[in-house]
Order: structure tokens, then sequence, then C-alpha cells
């Protein structure tokens, strides 16, 4: 049986490759990362993704660290030359101009790494699953998808409606396969398994009180 895709999505970071989202059978996201040397494709269940996302704006410190580094070598060097007077007008331009090179390339990766990206959690752990850059590759198909994707997220629950203990335990499932993937870290599978049966175990205490 052939595959229905509703509503995709392309998107290309810079420096980690292309990331395409695709609304598949309006039950499943399928996300596919393709880097230089390596290719994944993502499944996760539209039953097992909550409605409410969160912004979060992501730097890459690396690149600052660099400057700063930069910053420190000059310094360092200024602070020794003046206690050991050892420079030297080449040796003095060599470190200037390496410092100098090294603080403006950190600085400029740093900024062009700067990005806004939405972030999508699990329907009832509330564990980060993805995240989507914002407005990419422009602020009208970017619309597009969140909106195809939230409405395919309600009629997913409404098509298939599944018991509190049945969402999570599929829930619980989907997290473990990620992990297995390398998707996700065993630290959020173990998190979300807390999350899970502390949700089971009030919901049997109110059953029983009832």
């Amino acid at each position: 049986m052939a595959t229905e895709i509703n509503a995709r999505l392309i998107q290309q970071a810079r420096f980690t490759g292309t990331r395409e989202y695709v609304i598949v059978d309006g039950k499943e996201l399928r996300i596919r990362m393709q880097g230089k040397f390596k290719q994944q494709l993502v499944a996760i269940s539209l039953l097992a993704l909550g409605e409410k996302s969160s912004y979060h704006i992501h730097f890459v410190w690396r690149w600052m660290v660099l400057a700063i580094s930069g910053g420190v070598l000059l310094g360092g060097y200024f602070l020794a030359n003046k206690f050991y007077g050892f420079g030297s007008d080449v040796i003095d331009f060599s470190v200037i101009a390496l410092s100098s090179i090294v603080m403006l390339l950190g600085l400029v990766l740093f900024g062009l790494n700067i990005s806004r990206k939405r972030i999508f959690y699990a329907r009832n752990s509330h564990i980060a699953l993805f995240d989507i850059l914002v407005s990419k590759p422009n602020v009208r198909e970017y619309r597009d998808f969140l909106q195809s994707l939230q409405g395919y997220i309600s009629k997913a629950r409404q098509y298939w409606s599944l018991k509190t203990e049945q969402q999570m335990a599929g829930e619980l499932r989907m997290i473990r396969r990620l992990v297995n993937e390398g998707v996700l870290e065993q630290a959020q599978y173990d998190l979300a398994k807390d999350r899970l049966f502390r949700i089971s175990n009030k919901k049997s205490r109110q059953a029983d009180s009832a």
C-alpha cells in the first residue's frame, strides 16, 4: 500500500546539512537528516506528540570560545612581554595578526550559527523529541507546515483514540526506539519513564478512591 504524503518541509542549516520533515498517512512524522557523512530517518507517531511547542534560541558556544581564546592569547602575550621584554616588531605583528584573525573568525562563526528553533515534546512525558528552524526556508512554508502538523495531530487523536495507559505505553516504546537509534539520550528515556509511571500511579490512586 502506497503511503500518502500530507505535508513536507525541507530546511537547509549551515554546516549541519539538510532536514526533511514529512507527514505521512495522517499519523506519522518522518524526519530525514542528511549530513556530509551520515543520513538518518526518524519516525515519530503523531499520537505521541504534544500540541504545544516552545521557542529556543540556539548558540554554538564553541565559536565564542574560539573568539575568547584569541583575546586571551593577545592579552597573555602583551602581559608576558611587559614583564619579560622579549618582543620584537615581527613577533608583535605576528601575534596581533593571529589573535585578531582567531577572534574575528570566532565572532563571525558564532553570529552565523545563532538560530531560533521551535521544539516539540512528547504528549505525556514532555520530553523534547525534535526541533524545527523558525521561518526556514521562508516564513510562509514554515507556517503552512506547522499548521498542517498541528491539524494532523488533532485529527490523529480523533481517529485513533486510545486509553491513557495505551498512549503512555506507546510513547515510552517510541522514546526507547529513538534512544536505540541515537536520536535521544538514555537520560531522556529514564526521565520519560519516571514521569509516565508517576502519571499512571496517580491515575490508579484516583480510580481507587472514586
